[in-house]
């Protein structure tokens, strides 16, 4: 299944100035796998977090690419293949 992902020229703008060529966007599902979810404290609550890392930290569980109008995005495939 081909995922895509349209980000507002409004969200651009706020993330661009925190970019580089070291940066990785994240959509994180607040689900508590991996290192930047917090677990048990949205339970049972919807809740995504965008998170901006370098490219040398941590993000083994971010295991697909959505493509967007902007930056690639990665998510855990969990998030969507469950």
């Amino acid at each position: 299944m081909t995922r895509y992902l349209t980000i507002s020229p409004e969200a651009i703008a706020k993330i661009k100035p925190h970019l580089n060529e070291h940066t990785r966007l994240l959509l994180s599902y607040d689900d508590g796998v991996g290192p930047y979810s917090h677990h048990g404290l949205v339970a049972l609550q919807v809740s995504f977090q965008l998170v901006l890392i370098n490219d040398d930290q941590p993000y083994k569980d971010y295991d697909e690419v959505v493509e967007t109008n902007f930056e690639p995005v990665y998510i855990k495939a969990t998030q969507v293949n469950s």
